[in-house]
Protein backbone atom coordinates (compact mmCIF):
# COMPACT_ATOMS: atom_id res chain seq x y z
CA UNK A 1 0.00 0.00 0.00
CA UNK A 2 1.43 3.33 -1.37
CA UNK A 3 0.45 5.54 1.73
CA UNK A 4 1.17 8.72 -0.07
CA UNK A 5 -1.57 7.68 -2.80
CA UNK A 6 -3.72 6.08 -0.85
CA UNK A 7 -4.11 7.93 2.76
CA UNK A 8 -7.34 10.20 1.04
CA UNK A 9 -9.44 6.85 -0.13
CA UNK A 10 -8.52 4.77 3.03
CA UNK A 11 -9.64 7.31 5.28
CA UNK A 12 -12.83 7.70 2.60
CA UNK A 13 -13.17 3.73 2.89
CA UNK A 14 -13.31 3.95 6.74
CA UNK A 15 -15.70 6.93 7.09
CA UNK A 16 -18.07 4.66 5.05
CA UNK A 17 -17.78 1.04 6.66
CA UNK A 18 -17.53 2.55 10.16
CA UNK A 19 -20.09 5.43 9.99
CA UNK A 20 -18.18 8.62 10.81
CA UNK A 21 -15.29 10.53 9.72
CA UNK A 22 -11.91 10.74 11.09
CA UNK A 23 -9.06 13.59 11.52
CA UNK A 24 -5.93 11.04 11.70
CA UNK A 25 -5.13 8.30 10.45
CA UNK A 26 -1.84 6.47 11.10
CA UNK A 27 -1.11 3.31 9.36
CA UNK A 28 2.09 0.86 10.35
CA UNK A 29 2.77 -2.26 8.62
CA UNK A 30 3.03 -5.96 9.97
CA UNK A 31 5.90 -7.67 9.01
CA UNK A 32 3.44 -11.16 8.83
CA UNK A 33 3.63 -13.49 6.06
CA UNK A 34 5.25 -13.73 2.30
CA UNK A 35 2.30 -12.22 -0.05
CA UNK A 36 -0.53 -10.31 2.19
CA UNK A 37 0.12 -7.10 3.92
CA UNK A 38 -1.18 -6.52 7.15
CA UNK A 39 -0.83 -3.18 8.70
CA UNK A 40 -2.12 -1.52 12.10
CA UNK A 41 -4.09 1.76 11.68
CA UNK A 42 -4.57 4.14 14.47
CA UNK A 43 -7.37 6.90 14.14
CA UNK A 44 -8.83 9.39 15.69
CA UNK A 45 -12.06 11.14 15.92
CA UNK A 46 -12.24 14.39 17.91
CA UNK A 47 -10.76 13.43 20.99
CA UNK A 48 -11.33 9.20 20.62
CA UNK A 49 -8.38 7.11 19.60
CA UNK A 50 -9.44 3.38 18.10
CA UNK A 51 -7.03 0.90 16.59
CA UNK A 52 -8.65 -1.32 13.28
CA UNK A 53 -6.29 -4.38 11.59
CA UNK A 54 -6.41 -4.48 7.70
CA UNK A 55 -5.40 -7.39 6.31
CA UNK A 56 -5.14 -7.88 2.52
CA UNK A 57 -7.06 -10.78 1.09
CA UNK A 58 -7.37 -12.72 -2.15
CA UNK A 59 -11.15 -11.82 -2.81
CA UNK A 60 -14.37 -11.07 -1.44
CA UNK A 61 -14.88 -14.40 -0.78
CA UNK A 62 -12.53 -14.42 2.57
CA UNK A 63 -15.04 -11.52 4.25
CA UNK A 64 -18.28 -12.95 3.11
CA UNK A 65 -16.94 -16.35 4.91
CA UNK A 66 -16.23 -14.58 7.90
CA UNK A 67 -19.37 -12.51 8.42
CA UNK A 68 -21.99 -15.67 6.78
CA UNK A 69 -20.16 -18.64 8.77
CA UNK A 70 -16.73 -17.40 11.00
CA UNK A 71 -18.74 -14.80 12.91
CA UNK A 72 -22.16 -15.76 12.85
CA UNK A 73 -22.09 -19.44 14.48
CA UNK A 74 -19.61 -17.49 17.06
CA UNK A 75 -16.26 -19.33 16.84
CA UNK A 76 -13.75 -16.69 18.28
CA UNK A 77 -12.77 -14.47 16.58
CA UNK A 78 -11.99 -10.40 15.97
CA UNK A 79 -15.32 -8.57 14.52
CA UNK A 80 -15.41 -8.20 11.50
CA UNK A 81 -16.40 -4.60 10.06
CA UNK A 82 -15.77 -5.24 6.06
CA UNK A 83 -14.17 -5.06 2.58
CA UNK A 84 -11.90 -2.23 1.18
CA UNK A 85 -11.07 -2.28 -2.26
CA UNK A 86 -8.02 -0.29 -2.35
CA UNK A 87 -5.21 -0.01 -5.06
CA UNK A 88 -6.56 -2.85 -7.14
CA UNK A 89 -6.47 -4.87 -4.16
CA UNK A 90 -8.95 -6.27 -1.44
CA UNK A 91 -8.71 -5.64 2.18
CA UNK A 92 -10.64 -6.68 5.38
CA UNK A 93 -11.04 -3.85 8.18
CA UNK A 94 -10.76 -6.35 11.60
CA UNK A 95 -10.95 -5.28 15.40
CA UNK A 96 -7.49 -5.43 16.44
CA UNK A 97 -6.71 -7.25 19.29
CA UNK A 98 -3.76 -5.96 21.66
CA UNK A 99 -2.28 -9.41 22.17
CA UNK A 100 0.70 -11.08 23.51
CA UNK A 101 3.87 -12.26 21.32
CA UNK A 102 3.95 -15.84 20.38
CA UNK A 103 6.25 -18.21 22.11
CA UNK A 104 6.56 -21.34 20.81
CA UNK A 105 7.94 -22.90 23.75
CA UNK A 106 4.99 -22.20 26.03
CA UNK A 107 2.94 -25.15 26.69
CA UNK A 108 0.04 -23.47 28.15
CA UNK A 109 -0.40 -21.44 25.04
CA UNK A 110 -0.37 -24.86 23.28
CA UNK A 111 -3.53 -25.84 25.73
CA UNK A 112 -5.71 -23.12 25.23
CA UNK A 113 -4.83 -23.16 21.47
CA UNK A 114 -6.42 -26.77 21.56
CA UNK A 115 -9.44 -25.58 24.35
CA UNK A 116 -10.35 -23.02 21.05
CA UNK A 117 -9.88 -25.91 18.32
CA UNK A 118 -12.44 -28.33 20.79
CA UNK A 119 -14.71 -25.20 21.27
CA UNK A 120 -14.54 -24.61 16.88
CA UNK A 121 -15.48 -27.79 16.56
CA UNK A 122 -18.37 -28.40 19.13
CA UNK A 123 -19.71 -25.10 17.31
CA UNK A 124 -19.38 -26.66 13.47
CA UNK A 125 -20.88 -29.67 14.49
CA UNK A 126 -24.03 -27.59 16.40
CA UNK A 127 -23.91 -25.34 13.13
CA UNK A 128 -23.57 -28.47 10.26
CA UNK A 129 -26.22 -27.74 7.91
CA UNK A 130 -25.78 -24.06 7.71
CA UNK A 131 -22.01 -24.87 6.94
CA UNK A 132 -22.46 -27.99 4.48
CA UNK A 133 -24.39 -25.26 2.54
CA UNK A 134 -22.21 -22.78 2.48
CA UNK A 135 -20.47 -21.56 -0.94
CA UNK A 136 -17.75 -20.56 0.95
CA UNK A 137 -16.74 -23.98 2.05
CA UNK A 138 -14.56 -26.29 -0.18
CA UNK A 139 -16.75 -30.09 0.62
CA UNK A 140 -13.69 -32.03 0.81
CA UNK A 141 -10.11 -31.72 0.93
CA UNK A 142 -8.09 -30.18 -1.95
CA UNK A 143 -6.13 -32.38 -3.96
CA UNK A 144 -5.07 -29.53 -6.25
CA UNK A 145 -3.44 -28.24 -2.65
CA UNK A 146 -1.70 -31.86 -2.46
CA UNK A 147 -0.29 -31.66 -6.28
CA UNK A 148 0.88 -28.35 -5.38
CA UNK A 149 3.05 -29.35 -2.59
CA UNK A 150 4.20 -32.39 -4.66
CA UNK A 151 5.25 -29.78 -7.22
CA UNK A 152 6.97 -27.73 -4.50
CA UNK A 153 8.79 -30.83 -3.11
CA UNK A 154 10.35 -32.11 -6.33
CA UNK A 155 11.67 -27.94 -6.68
CA UNK A 156 13.11 -28.46 -3.28
CA UNK A 157 15.30 -31.01 -4.69
CA UNK A 158 16.15 -28.97 -7.74
CA UNK A 159 16.78 -26.57 -5.31
CA UNK A 160 19.10 -28.47 -3.01
CA UNK A 161 17.31 -27.00 -0.11
CA UNK A 162 17.79 -30.16 2.10
CA UNK A 163 18.86 -33.81 1.19
CA UNK A 164 15.36 -35.37 2.30
CA UNK A 165 13.84 -34.01 -0.51
CA UNK A 166 15.66 -35.79 -2.37
CA UNK A 167 14.34 -39.72 -1.25
CA UNK A 168 10.91 -37.83 -0.38
CA UNK A 169 10.01 -36.38 -4.46
CA UNK A 170 11.40 -39.71 -5.70
CA UNK A 171 9.04 -41.55 -3.29
CA UNK A 172 5.91 -39.54 -3.79
CA UNK A 173 6.30 -40.02 -7.49
CA UNK A 174 5.75 -43.83 -7.18
CA UNK A 175 2.75 -43.04 -4.45
CA UNK A 176 0.73 -40.58 -6.77
CA UNK A 177 -2.48 -42.95 -6.01
CA UNK A 178 -2.08 -42.94 -1.85
CA UNK A 179 -1.53 -39.40 -2.16
CA UNK A 180 -5.43 -39.57 -3.68
CA UNK A 181 -6.07 -41.93 -0.86
CA UNK A 182 -5.07 -39.76 1.66
CA UNK A 183 -7.23 -36.78 0.50
CA UNK A 184 -10.18 -38.96 0.20
CA UNK A 185 -9.98 -40.42 3.98
CA UNK A 186 -10.00 -37.38 5.40
CA UNK A 187 -12.66 -35.84 3.32
CA UNK A 188 -14.62 -38.88 4.59
CA UNK A 189 -13.72 -40.76 7.23
CA UNK A 190 -14.58 -40.76 11.22
CA UNK A 191 -15.35 -36.63 12.60
CA UNK A 192 -15.64 -34.54 10.39
CA UNK A 193 -15.87 -30.49 11.02
CA UNK A 194 -14.69 -27.30 8.94
CA UNK A 195 -11.20 -27.31 8.98
CA UNK A 196 -9.25 -23.68 9.41
CA UNK A 197 -5.88 -25.67 7.32
CA UNK A 198 -3.66 -23.27 9.15
CA UNK A 199 -4.07 -23.86 12.48
CA UNK A 200 -0.86 -23.09 14.78
CA UNK A 201 -0.17 -20.10 17.07
CA UNK A 202 1.05 -17.31 14.85
CA UNK A 203 -2.95 -17.77 14.26
CA UNK A 204 -4.31 -18.50 17.74
CA UNK A 205 -3.67 -14.70 19.37
CA UNK A 206 -4.02 -14.74 23.07
CA UNK A 207 -5.14 -10.89 24.16
CA UNK A 208 -3.81 -8.78 26.45
CA UNK A 209 -6.85 -7.66 27.61
CA UNK A 210 -8.74 -10.14 28.74
CA UNK A 211 -6.79 -13.42 27.92
CA UNK A 212 -9.05 -14.96 25.61
CA UNK A 213 -7.50 -16.14 22.84
CA UNK A 214 -9.36 -15.60 18.94
CA UNK A 215 -8.64 -17.54 15.62
CA UNK A 216 -7.95 -15.40 13.01
CA UNK A 217 -6.60 -15.88 8.79
CA UNK A 218 -9.25 -18.02 7.12
CA UNK A 219 -7.92 -18.55 3.76
CA UNK A 220 -8.57 -22.02 3.03
CA UNK A 221 -11.52 -23.79 4.72
CA UNK A 222 -12.72 -27.03 3.87
CA UNK A 223 -14.34 -29.94 5.02
CA UNK A 224 -12.27 -32.75 6.65
CA UNK A 225 -11.18 -34.79 9.40
CA UNK A 226 -11.04 -33.15 12.93
CA UNK A 227 -7.50 -34.37 12.64
CA UNK A 228 -6.18 -31.94 10.21
CA UNK A 229 -6.41 -29.01 12.89
CA UNK A 230 -5.33 -31.42 15.47
CA UNK A 231 -2.12 -32.30 13.50
CA UNK A 232 -1.22 -28.82 12.78
CA UNK A 233 -1.21 -27.59 16.25
CA UNK A 234 0.52 -30.67 17.80
CA UNK A 235 2.75 -30.45 14.99
CA UNK A 236 4.27 -26.87 16.11
CA UNK A 237 4.34 -27.79 19.13
CA UNK A 238 8.04 -28.85 20.63
CA UNK A 239 8.25 -32.24 20.50
CA UNK A 240 8.76 -32.92 24.22
CA UNK A 241 5.16 -31.71 24.63
CA UNK A 242 3.19 -32.82 21.47
CA UNK A 243 2.36 -36.25 23.13
CA UNK A 244 0.76 -34.69 26.06
CA UNK A 245 -1.08 -32.42 24.06
CA UNK A 246 -2.53 -35.00 22.74
CA UNK A 247 -3.76 -37.35 25.41
CA UNK A 248 -5.26 -33.67 26.48
CA UNK A 249 -7.11 -34.05 23.74
CA UNK A 250 -8.11 -37.29 23.65
CA UNK A 251 -9.30 -36.95 27.54
CA UNK A 252 -11.56 -34.08 26.22
CA UNK A 253 -13.08 -35.39 23.03
CA UNK A 254 -14.17 -38.79 22.04
CA UNK A 255 -12.26 -39.70 19.28
CA UNK A 256 -12.88 -42.04 16.33
CA UNK A 257 -10.49 -43.95 14.55
CA UNK A 258 -7.62 -41.90 15.91
CA UNK A 259 -4.86 -44.65 15.64
CA UNK A 260 -5.53 -44.51 11.95
CA UNK A 261 -6.43 -41.38 10.71
CA UNK A 262 -4.37 -39.25 13.14
CA UNK A 263 -0.65 -40.51 11.58
CA UNK A 264 -2.40 -39.37 7.93
CA UNK A 265 -3.58 -36.13 9.05
CA UNK A 266 -0.01 -35.30 10.51
CA UNK A 267 2.05 -36.48 7.21
CA UNK A 268 -0.41 -34.38 5.00
CA UNK A 269 0.71 -31.72 7.61
CA UNK A 270 4.43 -32.57 7.36
CA UNK A 271 4.01 -32.38 3.49
CA UNK A 272 2.38 -28.88 4.03
CA UNK A 273 4.78 -27.34 6.13
CA UNK A 274 8.22 -28.84 3.64
CA UNK A 275 5.95 -27.55 0.58
CA UNK A 276 5.82 -23.84 2.04
CA UNK A 277 9.77 -24.18 3.24
CA UNK A 278 10.19 -24.14 -0.36
CA UNK A 279 8.19 -20.86 -0.95
CA UNK A 280 9.83 -19.31 2.18
CA UNK A 281 13.25 -20.25 0.32
CA UNK A 282 12.20 -18.50 -2.67
CA UNK A 283 10.64 -15.19 -0.62
CA UNK A 284 14.15 -15.44 1.36
CA UNK A 285 12.22 -15.73 4.32
CA UNK A 286 14.92 -17.94 5.66
CA UNK A 287 14.58 -17.50 9.12
CA UNK A 288 11.36 -18.85 9.95
CA UNK A 289 12.82 -21.74 8.96
CA UNK A 290 15.64 -22.64 11.48
CA UNK A 291 12.62 -25.33 13.66
CA UNK A 292 11.66 -27.23 10.60
CA UNK A 293 13.04 -30.71 11.00
CA UNK A 294 12.95 -31.72 7.47
CA UNK A 295 14.69 -35.03 7.89
CA UNK A 296 11.87 -36.14 10.36
CA UNK A 297 9.45 -34.65 8.61
CA UNK A 298 10.19 -36.35 4.96
CA UNK A 299 10.58 -39.82 6.81
CA UNK A 300 7.71 -40.02 8.82
CA UNK A 301 5.67 -38.91 5.89
CA UNK A 302 6.92 -42.07 4.05
CA UNK A 303 6.33 -44.26 6.71
CA UNK A 304 2.87 -43.24 7.39
CA UNK A 305 2.04 -42.99 4.10
CA UNK A 306 4.08 -46.75 3.29
CA UNK A 307 1.60 -48.11 6.33
CA UNK A 308 -1.86 -47.41 4.54
CA UNK A 309 -3.76 -49.94 4.13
Amino acid sequence: MKKTDNIDNLSFGLSKILGKKFDYLKINRIDEGFSEKSYKLIVSSGNQIESYFLKEIENESEYLFYKEIVYVIGIHTPRIYGALPLDSRTYMLMEYIESFKTKWNDKQRYLKAIDLLIEKDLLVQNNWEKINQSHFVNKKVSYNMIIRDISRINEGEKMKIHISYDELSEFLGRNKSRMKYIRNILSIRGMLTLCHNDFHLNNVILSKTNNKVYLIDWKNPNIGSVFIDLAKIVNNAPQKFQQELLEYYKIKVKTIDFEYLYPIAEAYDHLGVLSWAVKAVKAQKTKVLKYVDYNYKCKRIIKVISNLS
